[in-house]
């Protein structure tokens, strides 16, 4: 199985497991240690199952006071809907969203989607994919508040895995890393403004498999 990186972004403890979403960080994301971090579950105040009955809380990346926030995206976000909730099954990529609350509407958002396939597929909900599951039916995915990943069937057989991290640098990095099961699979990711039911696609990249693509790392 071939592995491609998409390093996107470089843009400036108590276990606990709901469905399958861990609130435990992999090791060296948890440093310093901080037994008050180790309390934190993003996961409280989301999760409603109609747009007025979740919470606002969304396990967002940002530097300190930032004005855009970098989350996973599952459904569209509007006054009393965050872009976040863990209760979905699919991922339609990562979204900046400036949403200050949960009461307010989206200002300008920027989303970026990786998907795997011969066509470039914009389209919001056609390029969502589904969250995978290990063989304990548990989702494959982990929010903290050092680290956040998740895993998606790419729809050939492989897996696309998102994950967000920040640095003391005031940086955060988003990274699309894709486990290929053929090298002939097109990779291909997006970057563009959404709307609430519509894409614009402003710019795309395509490779093979055999080809990374990433912009430099901060030293």
């Amino acid at each position: 199985m071939a592995r491609l990186r998409l390093l996107v972004g470089t843009i400036f403890a108590l276990p606990y497991i709901v469905h399958g979403t861990s609130t435990v960080p992999p090791p060296g994301y948890d440093i310093p240690a901080s037994q008050g971090l180790d309390l934190v579950n993003l996961l409280i105040g989301n999760g409603g199952d109609t747009p007025n009955g979740s919470g606002g809380n969304i396990p967002s990346t940002a530097p300190p006071f930032g004005m855009t926030r970098w989350v996973a995206q599952g459904q569209p976000h509007y006054v009393s809907a965050t872009p976040y909730n863990w209760t979905l099954d699919r991922v339609m990529g990562v979204v900046g969203t400036r949403q200050p609350a949960i009461w307010m509407g989206e200002s300008a958002p920027i989303s970026v989607s990786a998907g795997v396939g011969s066509n470039v597929i914009v389209d919001f909900e056609e390029r969502g994919l589904r969250v995978l599951r290990g063989d304990d039916g548990q989702k494959k995915e982990v929010v903290s508040s050092g680290y956040y990943s998740v895993e998606l069937d790419d729809g050939h057989g492989g897996s696309v895995q998102i994950e967000q991290t920040a640095s003391m640098l005031m940086l955060f990095v988003i990274s699309f890393a894709l486990h290929l099961t053929e090298l002939q699979h097109r990779v291909w990711l997006i970057c563009g403004s959404r709307s609430i039911r519509n894409s614009r696609l402003t710019s795309y990249l395509k490779s093979r498999g055999h080809r990374s693509l990433h912009p430099p790392l901060p030293t």
